[in-house]
């Protein structure tokens, strides 16, 4: 069993390194790739791009949120950039 208290230490020792806690997120298109801007408690953000034209990226996505849409009582897959903003609400942070 993985204790959850020791891998938040070991990433804190990690150089070039950011733990975020997340207050919330926003998904927004840029350029035909979706741009999702993670929101930190203490005001620090980061940004990560998902290009749904490429079948790697949405395995990734979906990976990674599926499971996350309304708080995992309907995991999903999505397959376009539109749908992951018309769903961007039903994602938790």
């Amino acid at each position: 069993m993985v204790d959850p208290d020791e891998q938040l230490k070991a990433a804190l020792k990690l150089k070039n390194a950011m733990v975020l806690r997340c207050s919330g997120m926003v998904f927004e298109q840029v350029k035909g790739k979706l741009k999702i801007t993670y929101f930190d408690e203490d005001g620090a953000e980061v940004s990560e791009f998902f290009d749904f034209t490429n079948t790697k990226q949405q395995a990734i996505f979906n990976k990674e949120f599926g499971k996350r849409y309304n708080s995992g009582t309907e995991p999903i897959a999505v397959n376009t950039l539109e749908q992951s903003l018309e769903l961007q609400h039903g994602f938790t942070a």
